[in-house]
């Protein structure tokens, strides 16, 4: 099995070359960067340096591969630097010639990296202390939010037409920070990168899927209400459900705040269709440092 991997010189595409390679597949990857020096690459991947706009470059490099994993979009580090026409341009024109390229060539799978944002904005809190689905109302509030949202239709209404197998992984945050250092983000906020790599796999490689948008976060066992408690008691909605819980995070010295109890995604449909759930949770967090 090979996969095309645009922006695979990031966090996300990193990610999935190094999944990809534990589970036997190659990976074709274009980045507009080289591979970090001080990461090492794995002997499955090769690294094109190239944009995802140079679709006549591209094409050839694509043909022959089997699923393509978009995540070279510009992302919200480009919001200093880009207006909404760059980002329309870049993220909606570029993405459509690269998927009629991979009709062409005969790609089986197609994911594509959206974000949260298009639902809980560039604040994470548009939204509220609500459970979260793919049906919730887009709250989107920035130039990156809007393109990607324009993207979803982009390739749900793509799949549609041409029959191609194609999804959109609406992300939480990940490698932002040190995978240690994550602690109770890992309720809502955040996922280790190898678990967003994992599931932009599954849904590339899941060929029933026609225009699908999956929520790929945690899925909190808190509940609306304990969220607005949270607001002016944190550790109490984190001792009900985690009891001894607040002593780790105080012997390594993170603060909890009311922001780590939202936004609240419910993901089961994400878990019934591609059969992803996050192998890194709170609770296995917790259990590195002692708890039970």
């Amino acid at each position: 099995m090979k996969l095309f991997v645009t922006g695979v010189c990031g966090r996300l595409g990193r990610a999935i070359a190094q999944v990809a390679a534990e589970q036997g597949m190659d990976v074709v990857g274009i980045d507009i960067v080289p591979w970090p020096d001080d990461v090492e690459q794995p002997a499955n991947t090769r690294v094109h340096q190239m944009s995802s706009q140079d679709t006549a470059t591209i094409e050839p490099l694509l043909d022959g591969c089997d699923f393509l994993l978009h995540n070279g979009n510009p992302h919200a580090g480009d919001l200093a630097s880009f207006d909404l026409p760059t980002f329309l341009d870049k993220t909606i024109v570029g993405s459509a010639r690269l998927l009629e390229a991979a009709v062409r060539v005969g790609i089986k799978g197609v994911s594509v990296a959206s974000t949260l944002e298009v639902l809980i904005g560039r604040s994470w809190c548009t939204s509220g202390a609500a459970w979260l689905d793919e049906n919730s109302r887009p709250q989107s509030d920035s130039s990156y939010g809007t393109s990607r949202l324009l993207l979803e239709t982009l390739v749900r209404d793509f799949s549609r037409r041409f029959d191609l197998p194609a999804s959109c992984n609406r992300y939480c945050g990940f490698g932002w920070f040190p995978d240690e250092e994550l602690g109770p983000r890992l309720m809502c906020r955040s996922i280790f990168p190898r678990d967003a790599a994992r599931a932009s796999i599954m849904a590339a490689t899941n060929t029933d899927l026609r225009g699908a948008m999956l929520l790929i976060a945690p899925r909190p066992v808190h509940t609306p209400t304990d969220a607005i408690i949270a607001m002016h008691d944190p550790h109490a909605v984190l001792e009900k459900y985690y009891p001894g819980a607040s002593r780790i995070l105080e012997a390594r010295g993170i603060e909890l705040t009311h922001e780590h109890f939202w936004p609240m995604c419910d993901t089961r449909r994400t878990q019934l269709l591609i059969g992803w759930t996050p192998d890194e949770t709170f609770e296995r967090w917790l259990g590195r440092y002692g708890w039970t």
